[in-house]
């Protein structure tokens, strides 16, 4: 009876076609993303890596596009699960008196109405896809958040080093005028003209710096670094992405690739599924099992048919 169950159990039928792109899908991924189930060596950041390196780091850094990851999974083992048989149930009773009077081990086996199993598993299907492209949208995000935060830090250092700039030009303009204001070429108001200038570069400076920490901070968690972790260098090299689409051809790719729109499709075939599944409730489920009194003899085996 033990192999039986055995036999039974490790019973888990022929994959759909779902589960079969499913499964080549989380193979595909998790051989980039978490080859062996391990992460990956992060790559070194330093100010001179480029943009690559940097992206790369968040993907397998970031804890939000590790948790999508493992949901996903888990969507996809859940898929065989659901359309598998339920395990064979083992029963016994017996009967005691001042000995025992009868034991009786038994076998069971639910078999679920006709269709079930297969909108069972196209449920599953569709949750396992809607969870792989909001695994997808985790991964853009954190894309668009690093790529963000760098522009902007980029852009602001440049500001703050123009800004210096012209405040070491305005202090030699201010020089020059003290110059003329002494031989009585310009007035004291164009002296103090330059010097209200020089305050209010000054201060402008100063407030741009102030706003950097922020910046670095988004940075930093789009890294999946932690508060307490060292800040990382931001890269001095400047990288663009090149875009080769027209506005018509951006808003199409956009549409067609769009991770949140293609879930909340996912999610309406995971919705449909889920009404044709509740239709089957209607069909009775089977089962299918024996009996035995082990102490009897000759032993007779009494069969079990339920609906």
């Amino acid at each position: 009876m033990l192999a039986v169950v055995s036999l039974l159990t490790g019973c888990v039928g022929i994959p759909t076609e779902g589960e079969k792109r499913a499964r080549q899908d989380r193979e595909s991924v998790g051989q980039a993303y978490r080859p062996a189930g391990e992460r990956p060596a992060l790559p070194t950041l330093t100010t001179n890596a480029p943009l690559h390196d940097f992206l790369l780091f968040a993907m397998l850094n970031q804890p939000k596009i590790e948790a999508a990851y493992f949901e996903w999974d888990a969507s996809v083992r859940r898929i065989t699960v659901e359309r598998s048989l339920p395990d064979p149930r083992l029963t016994f009773q017996s009967d005691i008196a001042d000995a025992v009077m009868s034991a009786v081990p038994g076998l069971m086996m639910e078999f679920p109405g006709p269709g079930k199993l297969k909108w069972a598993a196209n449920v599953a299907s569709a949750e396992s896809e809607a969870r792989y492209f909001v695994f997808e949208n985790a991964v853009l995000q954190t894309a668009f958040t690093l790529k963000k935060s760098y522009y902007e830090l980029y852009f602001l250092d440049a500001r703050v080093n123009v800004n210096r700039e012209t405040l070491e030009l305005v202090g030699e303009i201010e020089t020059l005028a003290r110059i003329q204001n002494d031989v009585g070429k310009v007035t004291l108001q164009d002296v103090l003209r330059t010097q209200i200038e020089q305050e209010r570069i000054t201060t402008e400076i100063a407030n741009l710096e102030d706003s950097r920490n922020p910046l670095l901070a988004q940075f930093k968690a789009a890294l999946g670094l932690k508060s307490e972790d060292v800040t990382p260098p931001v890269p001095e090299q400047f990288e663009t992405t090149s875009l080769d689409l027209t506005s018509d051809k951006l808003i199409a790719t956009a549409f067609e690739r769009n991770p949140r729109l293609k879930a909340m499709e996912a999610e309406v075939r995971r919705a449909d599924a889920a009404v044709r599944l509740a239709y089957k409730a209607r069909v009775p489920d089977f089962t299918v099992g024996f009996e035995f009194d082990a102490k009897a003899s000759p032993i007779f085996v009494t069969p079990q048919l339920g609906v």
